[in-house]
């Protein structure tokens, strides 16, 4: 049962001249146990708008507290949907903007985790020293951190919504709860080209239970300089 979305705080941080008219804003994906969690999120992001969505579902459900994200957006180019346990590194608000510049027609990572199958071909591409990589069509897609372009957040949540695109091939009903898993079910079936980071931007401390109840452990960046290290230091731009 859906106890209802019990609050949408929203933050107007100052808002930086964007290239050639990128308007990145941001939703914070968040549960009420973690209100004083999110916090060093929330710092880490001042100086671009920010919206909480916080949700509390019965039973949990990561994927419903997403669509919560993706639904009746706000007036940008760009989504990016972050996780509350998150944080960040340094001048984000800026890189996201060259970022969504660099690859504005594609969903951008900005955590990537050290699960297979997407492991290799990241570290390959940081050792020749690419900026980005393209992740690998798999059962799920990271998002604790993704910057959507607005459309493609649209067309991702319309998808979504179709039961006859979520169907088992013995014509059982997907009833998902997994956010990883959803949005790895829609790049499948669309063939999306989605890219991630690197390095990522955000870090996934790891440091509590997830709503759904599972310890903490595994699920901490491939590629993470720290909360110091400053996001422009890249060459983002083509």
């Amino acid at each position: 049962m859906f106890t209802g979305r019990i609050a949408k705080l929203v933050r107007h941080g100052r808002e930086s001249k964007s290239p050639s008219k990128i308007r990145v804003a941001c939703r914070i994906q968040s549960h009420p146990s973690r209100r004083l969690l999110r916090q060093r999120l929330l710092d880490g992001l001042a100086g671009m708008p920010v919206e909480i969505v916080e949700t509390d579902f019965e039973p949990p459900s990561p994927w419903l507290g997403y669509r919560e994200c993706l639904s009746n957006p706000p007036d940008c180019t760009h989504l990016l949907v972050a996780q509350d346990d998150a944080i960040v590194c340094r001048n984000l608000p800026r890189a996201v903007e060259l970022i969504a510049a660099a690859e504005p027609h594609v969903p951008v990572v900005l955590y990537l985790g050290m699960l297979p199958p997407n492991k290799l071909p990241a570290l390959k591409a940081g050792k020749e020293g690419k900026r980005f990589v393209d992740l690998l069509p798999s059962s799920f897609m990271p998002v604790v951190a993704v910057m959507w372009p607005a459309g493609l957040a649209a067309e991702f949540l319309a998808w979504s919504g179709n039961p006859e695109l979520l169907r088992r091939r013995n014509g059982l009903s997907i009833n998902e709860r997994s956010d990883d898993a959803m949005a790895g079910r829609w790049v499948r079936s669309t063939r999306q080209r989605v890219v991630a980071t690197i390095p990522s931007l955000f870090e996934h401390p790891d440091d509590a239970p997830s709503t759904i109840g599972r310890n903490p452990g595994g699920r901490t960046a491939l590629f993470w300089h720290g909360v110091e290290w400053d996001a422009l230091s890249v060459e983002w731009s083509s």
